[in-house]
């Protein structure tokens, strides 16, 4: 099928499109540890990739970035989500909407998306644009975005007392068409808040671990 081809190829192309040679370091936050590069903007298209630890494993992380019920304490621009169609296992086509922020009027997007775990502990979470108006009709109330590519990769790290995965490294990489006209003070502004979604990520996980352990032990 071509959604599972395209979401596939996106996870295999990972390693190598982050290590393509024309991005460049926009942010490098010492104090949080955490890394920000862009891509030349072409035609419109957006190119982003973010890096930095999460002191909980790569399972930990994953359950936050699939639980569309916390989406909005790390994505403060998310408004709701809708389960359209389950394709295959772990592949889901799933409709969002977002606000708008300072001019930029609510977008929206219809994605399907691979949540995938391979042999080695690496999870994946893939996922682009579908043109499916037939799923979903286009609204006047939001502008449809399109993503091109996204994937976060969480990757096992030892911790320091030498448990092994006791810290992800987190890296996600996006290429996107916000849609519609946008000055690039509000292109600036988005930037900025796209920069900092690790360190957004990781007291969520923290407190959705806390909460995870508390109820094994009451059990």
């Amino acid at each position: 099928m071509e959604y599972i081809k395209k979401l596939n190829e996106i996870v295999d192309n990972f390693d190598a499109f982050c290590k393509e040679s024309d991005w460049n370091l926009t942010v490098d936050n010492q104090k949080e540890g955490i890394k920000f590069w862009q891509k030349p903007q072409v035609k419109g298209v957006q190119s982003i990739k973010t890096e930095g630890f999460i002191e909980a494993t790569p399972l930990d992380v994953m359950k936050v970035l699939c639980d569309n019920g916390v989406k909005q304490q790390w994505d403060p621009t998310f408004r709701d989500f809708e389960l359209i169609e389950r394709v295959a296992d772990q592949i889901y086509i799933q409709y969002f909407t977002f606000s708008g922020f300072l001019i930029m009027a609510p977008r929206d997007l219809l994605l399907v998306i691979l949540a995938k775990l391979t042999e080695d502990g690496t999870y994946y979470l893939s996922f682009y644009s579908v043109d499916r108006d037939d799923l979903k009709p286009k609204v006047k109330e939001y502008v449809r975005s399109r993503i091109i590519q996204s994937c976060w990769k969480l990757e096992g790290h030892p911790g320091e007392n030498g448990t092994p995965q006791q810290r992800t490294l987190v890296t996600q990489m996006s290429q996107f068409d916000i849609g519609g006209y946008i000055p690039a003070f509000v292109i600036s502004h988005g930037v900025k808040e796209n920069s900092n979604v690790i360190a957004k990520l990781r007291p969520i996980v923290n407190q959705t671990r806390t909460q995870s352990s508390i109820g094994k032990s009451a059990n």
